[in-house]
């Protein structure tokens, strides 16, 4: 399995496009950089940010998806986590 896959995905439930799935560090950055609201904010800064330097090895895989996390709820973008 790639590195940069997550233990346990992150389901962010969308209302107009229902249940989306990030399930590693290339989806998150790539739905960070192409599908995200338009307002950014600070964890979203970071968790792009956290998302690239995974991606280079330069950062774990779950600090990028804790920074994902903390994104999501400062976008107030509901989320339903692994248990």
């Amino acid at each position: 399995m790639d590195k940069n896959y997550w233990q346990d995905p992150v389901a962010l439930k969308l209302p107009e496009l229902g249940i989306r799935t990030v399930e590693n560090t290339y989806d998150a950055a790539a739905y960070l950089m192409e599908e995200w609201p338009d307002e950014h904010g600070e964890a979203y800064d970071r968790a792009l940010r956290m998302c690239l330097l995974s991606i280079r090895g330069k950062k774990q895989p779950a600090t990028a998806r804790r920074a994902f996390i903390d994104a999501a709820n400062e976008a107030h973008i509901h989320i339903k986590l692994a248990a």
